[in-house]
């Protein structure tokens, strides 16, 4: 398996497990499902923003190592 496909793997398997936590918290507490669900979304975004960032410098490094060569 090719690292992306691990990472991507992982991340679906990471949400899928905050989505059943938090909705088994709702059931729990009586919370607000659809409360809950937008602080997941809230923090999703957060995670794609750091993970778009984090791609960005690895393009950058891969562009700058290829221009060393």
């Amino acid at each position: 398996m090719k690292s992306n496909e691990f990472i991507s793997t992982a991340c679906s398997v990471a949400a899928q497990t905050a989505v059943d936590g938090t909705l088994a918290d709702c059931r729990r507490f009586g919370t607000d499902p659809a409360v809950s669900m937008l602080g997941l979304i809230a923090t999703g975004n957060e995670v794609a923003r750091l993970a778009a960032e984090v791609l960005e410098q690895l393009e950058k490094e891969v562009t700058n190592g290829n221009d060393r060569r």
